[in-house]
């Protein structure tokens, strides 16, 4: 099973996105500053290995990702979505 996203929300933050997706990516929320700390979370992890991810928050139904100011969103949005449709669920 994949993750299916059902819709990308704008934050108030211009660096961020949140992605809703089915099914949750967990009930427990977790924030990583960087990725050296999401190295149990696999779901973390694969976002984390796209250049330019430089924050996570996952909650239930929802993940931000965060990116550099210098990185543009067109690019790293599909490589996120791409990541989402490949990674399993827990």
């Amino acid at each position: 099973m994949t993750y299916t996203i059902r819709r990308v929300d704008a934050t108030p933050n211009p660096n961020a996105l949140k992605f809703v997706v089915e099914p949750s990516p967990g009930p427990t929320p977790r924030s990583y500053r960087s990725a050296p700390p999401a190295g149990s979370d696999p779901l973390a992890e694969a976002i984390f290995a796209l250049p330019g991810v430089v924050n996570l928050l996952i909650h239930d139904g929802w993940i931000t990702v965060s990116k550099s100011a210098e990185t543009p969103w067109p690019a790293l949005r599909r490589a996120v979505e791409g990541v989402l449709a490949r990674e399993r669920a827990p």
